[in-house]
């Protein structure tokens, strides 16, 4: 496993590589948010529609959560890809998104800790839900679980460390936030994707569980970002 340092050069080279459609991305992407914040605002909008922005929101999750996921691996994309699979078994990310809520909201009941707990531990729902397809709802939350377990604190950390960028967003009324959202992004798609290969590998997580089977190129992705890690750290 890597540490976050490294996770996070690898999330820079990444976006180095396709800066200009990662930037696209971002910029479709607060354009959506920007609507759904004017159905929340708007009095006339009514629960209905702000219910319809959360759900809608969520959904976007799972798909940007994927597009990040795949600028990670290196693969190919395009803005609109942010969007793609966004109504794909719509009835399952909704009803996942429902659970959610639920067992947030009541840990948050008991105290405030235990509900940023398990916001934690749900961090990587949408990631199972956009890259495993035939993982219910309920599994996708505790696969989540499992993943993190052992794993929150340096999921927070991770956090913090981008903490600077948020306020320097802020600070730019959002426009550094073209950058900073793809950026955070992308380092937890790379944290999702070593705990999960680690985690692969111990057997704590089984690729039955995940509904596909055993990938061939689990040492070569290694090998690769290995190679990529030593080259940064020779030049720089």
């Amino acid at each position: 496993m890597y540490t976050r340092q490294e996770m996070k050069l690898l999330a820079r080279e990444r976006f180095k590589e396709q800066w200009f459609t990662v930037i696209c991305s971002s910029l479709l992407l607060l354009g959506v948010i920007f609507v759904f914040i004017l159905l929340r605002l708007d009095p006339k909008s009514g629960d209905i529609r702000g219910m319809i922005a959360y759900c809608l929101g969520w959904l976007l999750c799972t798909t940007i959560n994927g597009f990040y996921l795949k600028v990670y691996r290196g693969e190919a994309v395009k803005p609109e890809y942010i969007f793609e699979g966004l109504f794909q078994n719509i009835l399952k990310k909704l009803w996942c998104f429902v659970l959610h809520t639920l067992f947030v909201v009541l840990h948050s009941l008991l105290f405030l800790i235990p509900g940023i707990i398990k916001t934690y531990a749900y961090i990587f729902t949408p990631f199972i839900l956009s890259e495993f397809p035939d993982v219910s709802a309920r599994d996708a939350l505790r696969i989540s679980e499992r993943l993190t377990h052992g794993y929150k604190m340096r999921i927070f950390n991770l956090w913090i460390s981008f903490f600077l960028w948020e306020i320097l967003s802020l600070v730019t009324f959002g426009i550094l936030s073209v950058v900073a959202i793809p950026y955070y992004g992308i380092t937890l798609a790379g944290f999702f994707s070593e705990i999960l290969n680690d985690k692969l590998q111990t057997g704590e997580i089984t690729y039955a569980e995940l509904g596909v089977e055993k990938l061939d190129n689990d040492e070569l992705h290694d090998e690769e970002l290995d190679d990529e890690l030593y080259d940064e750290e020779l030049y720089n």
